[in-house]
């Protein structure tokens, strides 16, 4: 991982100072986003019903019977102990990733006034506009941020936060989506995801180039069908994963544990990845083959062969097993909320 490109001539920031809390019991809510449950990739919508699951109340545009925009109204309305805010690059009609331009909340500068409120928020991609972010998280006043990746790492583009406030979470993935188990893959390697511009995903690129000139027999490359409310393309993604033996997921420039690592696990895939070795996975890092950043394509064709070569149906679907009960939404939801739960009492200590 070589983040020193990424980290060139981006502003430093002092480190928030953590607002005051004083715990009692209450309701819990989440100003959430419904449009994210026709998002191309699942992921905002599962964290979003995995808390609801876990006892969060869902409120924003298109939700029956909670359909407010006003976060006065909600919180007079609630009068809630912890409100978790979707990520603000989802609801804001000034950012691409909007997709519903009539979702934004109104009045999220109130939330810091009570301190008998615990606000969370999450934190997707820790490198995109830091000073966006920061900007978010002084508007709510976040006590606590999830984030989906190493902590090492969004600590280093979000240096403002509070390592002590961090919860990491994993991507989900949906047990109900995954394709039956089954032996009979015909398929050897499959490599998958965008391939953007400005060198994001080298060792991606390099693997599908490859491949396509003919240097990397049997490894076949997926395009990202791009973002979009369109609905889910996970479930049809999930579909043809399961009809290969390998994975390979690269994991960009900034080292991040993407969602294809768990998907991949999930349909009994060995997972080939270039995942730095520090970032354990819970429950399925045995079932990842590491590989270098920089390796060649004779190297990776004979960790791909290998790979193929020592597929065990039996090993796979164990693998499989472990992660659905790891990552599936309904218990990623239950620990998710469960880590709040846990802060909120150190917090008020």
């Amino acid at each position: 991982m070589n983040l020193t490109k990424a980290m060139r001539g981006r502003p430093q920031f002092p480190r928030l100072a953590a607002p005051r809390y004083e715990q009692r019991d209450g309701r819990r809510v989440f100003l959430a986003v419904k449009a994210a449950e026709r998002y191309m990739s699942s992921e905002n919508w599962e964290l979003q019903i995995g808390m609801e699951t876990a006892g969060y109340e869902l409120w924003g545009a298109g939700f029956p019977d909670r359909d407010h925009r006003s976060v006065i109204k909600i919180v007079d309305e609630t009068d809630p102990s912890v409100v978790m805010v979707q990520d603000k690059r989802e609801w804001d009609p000034s950012k691409p990733g909007c997709f519903d331009k009539q979702a934004a909340w109104r009045k999220v500068e109130h939330l810091p006034y009570r301190p008998d409120v615990f606000r969370a928020t999450v934190i997707v991609d820790a490198h995109q506009d830091p000073v966006y972010h920061r900007a978010a998280h002084i508007e709510i006043g976040a006590h606590a941020w999830l984030h989906y990746y190493h902590g090492d790492i969004v600590s280093l583009f979000c240096p403002w936060l509070r390592p002590e406030h961090m919860i990491r979470i994993y991507h989900s993935v949906n047990r109900d989506n995954v394709p039956e188990f089954t032996a009979d893959r015909p398929g050897k390697a499959l490599l998958a995801g965008a391939i953007d511009d400005i060198g994001t995903y080298p060792l991606r690129r390099m693997i599908a180039e490859t491949a396509a000139r003919g240097g990397l027999p049997g490894v076949d490359y997926l395009h990202h069908p791009g973002y979009g409310a369109n609905g889910s393309a996970t479930p049809g993604f999930l579909e043809r994963l399961s009809g290969y033996k390998v994975l390979i997921v690269t994991c960009s420039i900034f080292g991040y544990a993407i969602r294809k690592l768990f998907e991949g696990v999930a349909c009994g895939c060995t997972v080939i990845t270039d995942l730095s070795g520090y970032d354990e996975l819970p429950e399925i890092d045995h079932a990842l083959v590491r590989v270098p950043s920089d390796i060649t394509m004779r190297d990776l064709r004979g960790v791909v062969d290998r790979a193929v070569a020592d597929w065990d149906a039996e090993c796979a679907r164990e693998n499989a097993e472990a992660c659905l009960g790891y990552y599936d939404w309904r218990p990623a939801g239950l620990r998710a909320a469960e880590q709040i739960d846990k802060l909120r009492k150190e917090m008020s200590q």
